[in-house]
């Protein structure tokens, strides 16, 4: 008999005729492998706009709170948040998606048959909910190792069609995540004002608005014109797929 853990979990392999093409397209985006397991409502990967939002575990409590109102905002907009669910900047934007009754999708680095979701995290990301999705691309036993927020970065970034980038000193494993991200976005959004006088971190920061990313400031995170800006971004990538999509298929067309 399946485990409470484990009763509820989904799986699918994307070769899976049943699978919804439109998703299964999203996913094979992260390279991760043909099978996903998952608990909640698995069309969150179809709507949007999806935004990840991502950032360091130890972020101070003014970016923390930063990133939850700009989630907070981002989901009155109707957008869907995507994050990785750890403690600090992730479970910020979690929490600030779903005190507005807004939706998110949590990708985690470990197998779901691991960890009893309708607690885990205070209870915060309960896929029963229905307005949760846990997902991973993981094993159902797989526990948490070195290489698999590795793995789970690689799949925010995949489900994202933009990102928000927290406070992220230059050891994180947010730039992993970001660099991923930027091999499929055009863009992404940073949060500024906590380096200080760290030359390396404002040197990098500097690199990523030549590269065309744009900052924000922690008094900017809920202003009307940011949100604007991050979901006309995210509807601009949704636009440019579908244009790319209708391109392939008049070169490619179904028998």
């Amino acid at each position: 008999m399946d485990s409470p853990k484990s009763s509820n979990i989904q799986s699918a392999s994307l070769n899976d005729p049943a699978f919804p093409v439109g998703i299964a397209q999203t996913l094979e985006r992260a390279g991760l492998g043909l099978n996903y397991h998952w608990q909640g409502p698995l069309q969150l990967c179809a709507a949007g706009p999806r935004i990840g939002m991502i950032g360091t575990r130890k972020p101070d409590a003014e970016s923390e709170a930063a990133m939850e109102r700009l989630a907070a905002a981002l989901s009155r907009r109707g957008a869907i948040i995507v994050s990785g669910a750890a403690v600090g900047v992730d479970i910020a934007a979690h929490r600030g998606a779903l005190k507005e009754n807004g939706s998110t999708i949590a990708c985690v680095p470990f197998g779901l048959a691991t960890t009893d979701l309708a607690t885990w995290r205070d209870g915060l990301l309960d896929p029963a909910s229905g307005r949760t999705l846990v997902i991973s691309a993981l094993q159902p036993h797989q526990q948490v190792t070195t290489k698999t927020p590795i793995l789970r970065n690689r799949l925010i970034a995949a489900l994202s069609q933009v990102v928000v980038v927290g406070e992220a000193g230059l050891g994180s494993g947010t730039h992993h995540c970001r660099r991923f991200a930027e091999k499929l976005h055009a863009r992404f959004f940073f949060l500024t004002g906590f380096a200080g006088n760290d030359k390396q971190l404002l040197a990098m920061q500097e690199g990523w608005r030549k590269r065309g990313a744009i900052p924000f400031t922690k008094d900017q995170a809920c202003d009307d014109a940011l949100v604007e800006d991050i979901i006309g971004a995210a509807k601009s990538f949704e636009e440019q797929e579908a244009a790319s999509r209708a391109a392939q298929l008049k070169l490619f067309p179904s028998s």
